[in-house]
């Protein structure tokens, strides 16, 4: 890449930022990038496939890193929009086990972080807000569609959960759970499943807020 290649490059990746970009000294980039790989390395996230090469250009730090890394000291993960959610709340299950590593306010990764938090017993209803409440039910209730394939199973799935999965899946609706074309599909499989018209699952969630500025009690 020539000098002027760069400086288009440079103008066009600040330019999401409406800034020019602030000049930092070598080491201050060094510590930053390298310092950053290696923490990431900790909990298992590997660099970008070209990293090796390119970094060879930036060099090594001299010394200890001077950056704390994560949020506290401890992993902390903001989600993209190109994210494999699932993969980064399994690396860090696995490499982080049973800290807590402050996902539970990620809007993506929380549905799934609180569904392996309930299930390694790491955490209680009693501990849960009402909206991670709702985030849990919705993500169960998308894995059980998911693990029973879908369509005339998954009708068969939300069937046997009994008279409560009406009220189940309007909460759920009603949830901040990102997927929200599962949710829609989720919808359209309680409709046929549980011979709901669409209209009674709004009227349910209306219900449910209508609850909600009543003012229920929230754990904490």
């Amino acid at each position: 890449m020539g000098s002027g290649s760069l400086g288009a490059w440079r103008r066009e990746f600040f330019s999401a930022f409406g800034s020019r970009g602030v000049e930092a000294p070598l080491e201050l980039a060094q510590h930053l990038v390298q310092g950053a790989v290696v923490f990431a390395r900790r909990p298992g996230f590997e660099p970008y496939e070209g990293f090796a090469a390119a970094a060879v250009y930036l060099g090594e730090p001299a010394g200890p890193v001077p950056v704390e890394f994560g949020r506290g000291g401890v992993p902390f993960s903001v989600a993209g929009p190109y994210d494999d959610a699932r993969s980064v709340v399994r690396t860090l299950d696995a490499a982080v086990g049973e800290a807590d590593y402050h996902l539970r306010g990620d809007a993506v990764l929380a549905p799934l972080v609180l569904n392996a938090l309930a299930h390694r017993e790491l955490l209680s209803p009693e501990d849960m807000t009402d909206a991670e409440h709702l985030l849990l039910l919705a993500e169960n209730l998308l894995q059980l569609v998911e693990l029973a394939g879908g369509g005339d199973g998954a009708e068969e799935a939300l069937q046997a959960q009994g008279p409560e999965a009406r009220d189940a899946v309007a909460a759920a609706l009603d949830s901040a759970h990102p997927d929200r074309a599962g949710l829609e599909e989720l919808r359209q499989l309680a409709t046929r499943a549980l011979r709901t018209p669409a209209a009674r699952l709004g009227r349910a969630r209306k219900r449910r807020r209508s609850a909600d500025k009543c003012g229920r009690t929230r754990h904490r």
